[in-house]
């Protein structure tokens, strides 16, 4: 028991010897983060289902963002022991999702016909998805076995387009939060809180096609407005001195939806997991 009452003893000095009875601090940070899907289960399951998509390789998936990064500046103060507010602004970079790859391949016949007056050229074509055409016409199956029979001089052709679809976002981000010290033991204090605000963020999608190996790059770019933003997390900080604390904490962050401007985008909000570490300068 005096063991116990003698350790007790021992934190609430240090801690009082730590401890800073300056109310401002300033705070720096940095934190790596991953973002949610971007797309709904239903809007990837539309997508996947689309009949222009049916008769070609594709390889698309609805999956959380790459490691992506940011950082943060903070001032806050201290209301009470317990209780202190923070104003925060941050940037978030490197957000990228990869939708996925469709891959479209066409075989082309080029036939040359001779009859007794004149020569007939014409050119046929069996696409993907089943259809058979000839001089841009529909025909039957049958039509197109008897053009290929008839045809001499055969050349056959192929086309490839391979596109990759992928989204990135980044932009800037300010919260109004407020924090709860609700345990403390010795040097450290678990703490948790939340906040609301705006972010400020640039939205793209890209896509990386090319035909017959010959690039043909687009993009869209979201127009940039300020939404609503709003975070949520917890942590622990630890006093290395009266001045400066150490603190390690999680946050989850909703920074909105695209503004659409040239692109139809319905998605999610952009959402994302984000692991700080930064440093706290008491004055």
């Amino acid at each position: 028991m005096k063991k116990i009452i003698i350790f007790g003893a021992i934190c609430a000095l240090s801690t009082s010897a730590i401890a800073s009875d300056k109310p401002f601090y300033g705070k720096i940070s940095g934190f790596g983060s991953i973002a949610n899907k971007i797309l709904s289960d239903k809007q990837f399951d539309d997508m996947k289902k689309s009949k222009k998509l049916e008769p070609f390789k594709s390889d698309l998936k609805n999956e959380m963002s790459d490691f992506g990064f940011g950082g943060s500046i903070g001032f806050g103060y201290r209301i009470t022991d317990i209780i202190r507010t923070e104003l925060q602004f941050s940037y978030f970079g490197g957000q990228k999702w990869n939708i996925g790859e469709v891959n479209i391949k066409n075989n082309k016949k080029n036939i040359q016909k001779f009859d007794s007056k004149e020569q007939d050229i014409f050119q046929i074509a069996k696409k993907a998805n089943g259809q058979y055409i000839i001089n841009n016409k529909d025909v039957s199956k049958e039509e197109f076995d008897q053009a290929l029979e008839g045809g001499k001089d055969i050349k056959e052709e192929s086309s490839s387009h391979n596109i990759k679809t992928s989204a990135e976002a980044s932009g800037f981000a300010g919260f109004l939060n407020i924090y709860a010290d609700f345990v403390e033991f010795g040097s450290a204090k678990l703490y948790a809180g939340g906040g609301v605000g705006a972010s400020y963020m640039s939205f793209k999608t890209k896509v990386e096609a090319s035909i017959n190996g010959a690039p043909r790059p687009k993009e869209h770019k979201s127009k940039e407005e300020l939404t609503f933003a709003w975070n949520i997390g917890g942590g622990i900080a630890f006093a290395v001195s009266p001045d400066v604390t150490i603190d390690v904490g999680y946050s989850f962050v909703d920074l909105g939806k695209p503004v659409k401007e040239g692109v139809e985008w319905d998605g999610e909000n952009i959402t994302t997991h984000n692991v700080n570490v930064g440093v706290r300068f008491n004055f």
